[in-house]
């Protein structure tokens, strides 16, 4: 990936902390909002790869009653995120999380302004982070066992690497 290997077990002339430099505003703050930080972390390619193997999947397999629509990168990222927001914010069912009134004392989110629950709904049942077609041996001596998912897996390390660079002294729990 272009970048020099390490020497031994540091990093020569790199300080620990934040490999990357964030945005700031005119103040010297960092304007770094926490969708771009979630990105930052996942890495570059994350949401193409999840996006090319759930189409692909959802291609192969279809989607009861409906022409399958591509899913594109913006639209599984908001996908992600109102599925985050129904991890934090619960809810009886998950129709309610698109009516538009109250949902006992609360008003409900009205994901709808997103999504639609169908949309939402397909992309859920052909979400896929990892080719189906891939080697599925794992349990033969000697095979890859994460080869469903090691392609994800190197954009999560190659986001991580980018993200922050470990100090001289590392402790791990």
């Amino acid at each position: 990936d272009g970048e020099p290997a390490p020497r031994g077990d540091t990093f020569e002339g790199v300080e620990a902390g934040y490999a990357r430099e964030f945005p700031r505003d005119t103040r010297g703050n960092e304007t770094v909002t926490p969708l771009g930080a979630f990105e930052l972390g996942l890495g570059p390619t994350f949401f193409h790869i999840v996006c090319a193997h759930t189409n692909k999947y959802a291609k192969a397999f279809g989607t009861p009653g409906k022409v399958w629509q591509n899913v594109t990168r913006k639209e599984l990222r908001v996908w992600h995120g109102l599925l985050f927001t129904m991890a934090i914010v619960r809810l009886p069912a998950m129709e309610d999380y698109w009516d538009k009134g109250e949902v006992g004392a609360c008003k409900a989110p009205n994901f709808g302004r997103y999504m639609t629950l169908t949309r939402f709904k397909g992309i859920w049942r052909a979400m896929h982070w990892a080719d189906h077609t891939a080697e599925k041996h794992w349990s033969v001596p000697g095979s890859d066992k994460i080869v469903k998912v090691r392609e994800l897996v190197l954009a999560l390390n190659k986001g991580s690497k980018a993200m922050f660079v470990a100090g001289k002294e590392v402790s791990v729990d």
